[in-house]
């Protein structure tokens, strides 16, 4: 999330981060848009990929600014939330769900 937006961040035991919030929205890092689906009444959900390994999904997003195939970059936003919905993000390493991170001071520090 952008640093202009007090947001609480919450990430489970399982690996999944959430929060509620107006906000824009940014890739963990520089990707490629591999879906997009869902509407803006319900909640887009996105799938980036980073890697041939290495993916994020967003769900929960009011807008999503591209489309599949896009080049993502992660200082450019690549979504809004409303604070509609709870968006929550998931990171998958060969298709298994990622637990391995904490959130600190608005970062993602890898363990």
């Amino acid at each position: 999330v952008n640093a202009y937006t007090d947001v609480e961040i919450a990430v489970s035991e399982t690996g999944v981060m959430s929060f509620t919030a107006a906000c824009s929205v940014y890739a963990p890092c520089a990707g490629e848009m591999a879906a997009v689906s869902g509407d803006a009444e319900n909640g887009y959900t996105i799938e980036i990929r980073h890697s041939d390994n290495f993916s994020t999904v967003m769900s929960g997003l009011t807008n999503v600014y591209f489309a599949k195939g896009d080049t993502i970059r992660n200082n450019v936003p690549l979504a809004y939330t409303d604070g509609t919905h709870p968006v929550r993000v998931t990171f998958y390493e060969k298709g298994t769900l990622l637990n391995c991170y904490t959130v600190s001071d608005n970062a993602l520090a890898w363990s």
